[in-house]
This record gives C-alpha cells, sequence and structure tokens, in this order.
C-alpha cells in the first residue's frame, strides 16, 4: 500500500482560478543533492529485517530471472554497471537529446537497483512510439524469483520497498508461492495505465501476514507483464511486525487543499515557516496516520497543541474524533482551527496520536514542528539547506527561476526584498536576480512580471551546504504593493544558466506551490522547497 500522505502524481486538477481547466505540469527535471535522513519512513522504524536485498552487489545469484522475449529480463544498475544506478530508463520517450532518464530516489539507489526497461527493450531508438523496433519486442513478460526463505518462526510479517514506476500497458506485481510452483498475488502496483507515473521515492508498505506468516518455504516473484515504459525497485525487505504500531506519517499546521473550488487563489492556508506579523496564520492541526500494526486499533484520535516557545504557554488545545483503523489502513485526522493573535515569536505544533490500545512504537506517534511570527518576513523554507537542486542536462544550458507561491492575507503590504540563498558550486562571476509573478492559468500556464529587483552578484555569505542557512538580501528598486486575498509567485532565477548557479532547497513542497521555469515556457513543479523568502519591511543581510 503506497503513501498516502505522500507527494503525490501527475495530471493534477488545479482549482486556481473560476476558468481553470485540467492542467498537467511535470515533476522538475534534475536530481537534488540531498542529505541523510529525507526518507522519514525508515526514520521511526525498529522492526526486524527478517529478510531484505539492497542490491549492493547487484542481483543475487541464488536469484532466477526469465523472460520472454528471452532477452527482455530484469537488469541491475549499479556503479560499475552501464548504465550506472545515475541512470534510469534508457529507451525512448525521452526528452529530446536525452540519453537516460532519472533513477530511482531510493535510499541506497547509489549502490544499486534493478530495473525493467520495457521502453528500452520495445523501442530502444524511437521516435516515442514506435513500437517493435527494438531488440525484445513487447509484450513481455519478465519474472525475477528470489530464493527460499524462511518464515516458520514469523507469524506477524510485513514487506516493504521502494520503487519507480511509469505505465503504458502493463501489470506490475509481487507475487509469492509456498511450494515452488503455485504462484498466487500478494501486491499489484496502482500506477495507472497510459503513461501513469509514480514517484521516483514511492514507499509501499504491506502487511502479509495472512499469505505469508508462519510460512517455511516462502518465495517471492517480481513480474512485469505487459507494454511500455518501466518499473524500478530497490531495498525490499521482508520484517516482523509490531502487534500495534500507529504511525503518524506527516502532520501539518497548514490547511492547503489544492482542489478545495471554495479556495479564491487555491493556494490558501499552506504551511509557512515565518509568518510576518500582519499575516499571522491559522493553525489547523492534520495529521496523516497508518496502522502499520499487525492487529486492528480502535479508539484513534489525535490531539493537537500549540504552544509559545518563549513563554511556555499552552495558547491552544483539541482532540480530533475517534476512528478506528484495520492494518494497513490510512486516515488523515484533523483537529480544530485556532486563528493565531500575531504576538511576535517562536511557536511549537505538538501533534500526538493515540488508540485504546498499548503502541510498541510510542516513538513515532508524535510529531512537533515549529514556525515563527516575524515583524515582515515570509517564509515557507525550513530555514536550514537540506538539499541542492540541480538541472538535468536537458534545460542546464538554458536561464531559469525556481521560487515559492505566497498569499496574501493583509491589506496594505508591500514587499521590499527578497531573502535567497545559492547553493555550493555557484559561479561567483554570474549575476543573480528576484521577481514577483502572478500566475496565469487557464489550460496552460504564464507569469506576468509584477517587479524584479534587477541583476546583483552573489555575495560570499550566501552559499550554502547542507545544513547551511545562509542568505543574501535582495531589495526592489521601490516597495511593490501587493493585493490581499491574492497569490504571487516569488522567485530567484539567472539569466546565464542552470550549469552556473544551483538553488538550496529546505523541506518538502505541496504540488505546484513550489516551481521551476526554464526559459522561456518550459514549467516544471518542485516538492522541496526553495530558501527563497520574502520580505514585507527592511531587512539586511
Amino acid at each position: 500500500m503506497k503513501s498516502a500522505c505522500s507527494l503525490m502524481l501527475l495530471l493534477l486538477f488545479m482549482p486556481l482560478l473560476a476558468e481553470a481547466q485540467q492542467l498537467t505540469i511535470p515533476p522538475a527535471p534534475g536530481r537534488i543533492m540531498e542529505s541523510d535522513g529525507m526518507h522519514d519512513h525508515q526514520n521511526y522504524q525498529r522492526e526486524e529485517v527478517i529478510w531484505g536485498e539492497d542490491f549492493a552487489n547487484g542481483i543475487p545469484a541464488d536469484w532466477v530471472s526469465e523472460g520472454m522475449p528471452e532477452l527482455a529480463v530484469w537488469e541491475y544498475r549499479g556503479q560499475g554497471t552501464t548504465p550506472s544506478s545515475d541512470w534510469g530508463t534508457r529507451g525512448s520517450c525521452l526528452a529530446e537529446d536525452v540519453v537516460y532518464g532519472d533513477p530511482i530516489e531510493s535510499p541506497t539507489r547509489e549502490n544499486g537497483f534493478i530495473i525493467f526497461d520495457s521502453n528500452y527493450w520495445d523501442d530502444n531508438i524511437g521516435p516515442c512510439g514506435n513500437f517493435g523496433a527494438g531488440p525484445a519486442p513487447g509484450p513481455h513478460y519478465a519474472t525475477l524469483t528470489t530464493p527460499v526463505i524462511d518464515l516458520s518462526n514469523y507469524e506477524q510479517v510485513g514487506l516493504k520497498f521502494y520503487q519507480y514506476a511509469k505505465n503504458y500497458q502493463a501489470d506490475m506485481s509481487i507475487q509469492y508461492s509456498l511450494n515452488g510452483t503455485d504462484w498466487m498475488d500478494l501486491w499489484v502496483n496502482d500506477v495507472p495505465d497510459n503513461s501513469g507515473e509514480s514517484e521516483p521515492n514511492r514507499f509501499d508498505r504491506i502487511n502479509v501476514s495472512e499469505a505469508l506468516g508462519g510460512q517455511p518455504s516462502v518465495q517471492l516473484r517480481i513480474v512485469f507483464d505487459g507494454n511500455y515504459y518501466f518499473w524500478m525497485l530497490d531495498d525490499i525487505e521482508l520484517f516482523e511486525l509490531e502487534t500495534y504500531n500507529l504511525f503518524a506519517e506527516r502532520a501539518t499546521y497548514g490547511n492547503f487543499d489544492l482542489e478545495d473550488q471554495g479556495n479564491e487563489t487555491g493556494w490558501e492556508d499552506m504551511e509557512y515557516s515565518v509568518y510576518p506579523q500582519a499575516m499571522a496564520p491559522r493553525v489547523h492541526f492534520s495529521t496523516c496516520t497508518w496502522n502499520w500494526g499487525a492487529e486492528d486499533l480502535t479508539g484513534c484520535q489525535l490531539e493537537g497543541v500549540l504552544r509559545n516557545e518563549i513563554t511556555m504557554d499552552t495558547i491552544f488545545s483539541d482532540v480530533s474524533n475517534t476512528m478506528d483503523l484495520e492494518s494497513d489502513e490510512f486516515f488523515r485526522f484533523n483537529a480544530d482551527t485556532y486563528q493565531h493573535d500575531g504576538e511576535l515569536g517562536l511557536y511549537t505544533t505538538h501533534f500526538a496520536i493515540s488508540s485504546d490500545q498499548e503502541d510498541d512504537s510510542p516513538e513515532n506517534n508524535t510529531i512537533i514542528k515549529d514556525f515563527i511570527v516575524s515583524d515582515f518576513i515570509y517564509a515557507r523554507d525550513r530555514l536550514s539547506t537540506d538539499g541542492i537542486y540541480i538541472a538535468d542536462d536537458t534545460f542546464s544550458d538554458e536561464p531559469y527561476e525556481v521560487g515559492n507561491m505566497y498569499v496574501i492575507t493583509a491589506d496594505d503590504q508591500s514587499i521590499e526584498s527578497i531573502s535567497l540563498g545559492v547553493g555550493v558550486g555557484s559561479d561567483p562571476d554570474v549575476s543573480i536576480y528576484a521577481a514577483v509573478y502572478k500566475m496565469n492559468i487557464s489550460g496552460s500556464i504564464s507569469a506576468i512580471e509584477v517587479a524584479n529587483t534587477g541583476e546583483f552578484g552573489i555575495v560570499d555569505y550566501a552559499y550554502n551546504n547542507i545544513d547551511d542557512n545562509n542568505i543574501m538580501t535582495v531589495p526592489f528598486p521601490e516597495p511593490v504593493p501587493l493585493m490581499k486575498d491574492s497569490a504571487y509567485l516569488v522567485v530567484a532565477g539567472t539569466a546565464d544558466n542552470a550549469n552556473t548557479v544551483f538553488w538550496p532547497v529546505s523541506g518538502t513542497s505541496e504540488n505546484l506551490t513550489s516551481f521551476v521555469r526554464f526559459f522561456p515556457s518550459a514549467w516544471f513543479y518542485l516538492n522541496r522547497t526553495p530558501m527563497i523568502r520574502a520580505n514585507f519591511g527592511p531587512v539586511v543581510n
């Protein structure tokens, strides 16, 4: 079962204007050089691993690989292979002049992963859709089978793995056998047909106790059955499930909902890390919660608490309604909303989920997040670099911008400057600029420039490596009035190219709230938040 609260797929509906139509914007091409610890699914787990494979040494010799046609089989990508683990699909249907697609973004991707590259086997040259022109035309039926795994000492068993898939017309599944001959579906992928695509770091975790628990002779078989595109897998594990394990996967004190037709701009109630006093937040407590245990849970609920970290006072608290959760079931819990009064300071939001049963892993039941109410700074990043965005080679020679959406919730607000950081490795001789746009969306995307700072040189103290929070302030010639109840895209950019300036990111962004634009009109969304902040008063470096 996939992570329902993770940042989702393409083909998103954007009700940002009344006349908006269905709009497709792809994820940003390229990669994030990131810090350790960005794969949250692993950070809260202490279950015993029974059996696992991270493909650090290739596909194990005791696995059985079969393909129909015979040539079309699962491949290994590692640092010593061609292509290496830095690359994904090598078939047709890639952008012009691109040789390889992006790889899976699993925790151990660099040491290797496996891929069935149906697109390559069927059509290794192109153009896209030139079916049957490759070395092993489809349809393909490729299996990769593990040796026997003894689970006789484990009644409660889970299966987890990372995947990256793009599907044209194929069934992707993991099957099991208890005798080596009879195969049954254990899990079936839900990536839709006709160019459906998962996140590159999609994480799946399922309770397989009923099928595999206590069995002495288990084999797993990974199956690709159909036509076109690819499926990558890594970090496959069977592990011992805890009996009761309520897991808070993600928490937010915003209430952002891209599909809420009642929102005037569509970007209302995003989560910010710093709020100007005049635009203090409505704090809404919400958690994405799984029952990751082997048994059902009753009386599950969320308690939300808002605390002033300077005075240590509890300002607000509330509990959600209760809900029973079956094993592997997901639910989004919501407590009440509190309108902050705008008092300056540091605030923490505390999210605690509980059930009637005693939890075996209480450490993953609580999430604490903080925000600042400032004089006039508006920020969405988490104020510490956890990655640096590197553009794909396709666009590396193009001028480009990155930025975040900001909603103005108060009257008489004028933006005076933008604070930003650059990534280590950026060319000190290249100029950068900042700008503010109004977004227009009506079946396509465009940006109308509201203000531009003009070009500035990069200052020495603006460079960021992982864990840095180094910024420079770029002023507008005059304060720029912005309209209440309007959304603006605030960007940093270079008129040079993406090889010369790299932008640090900090934290995660909901789909279509942070953007990359390669000039003149190639738009993409980022799921990581650029370190670009708006200042509604005087800020010095």
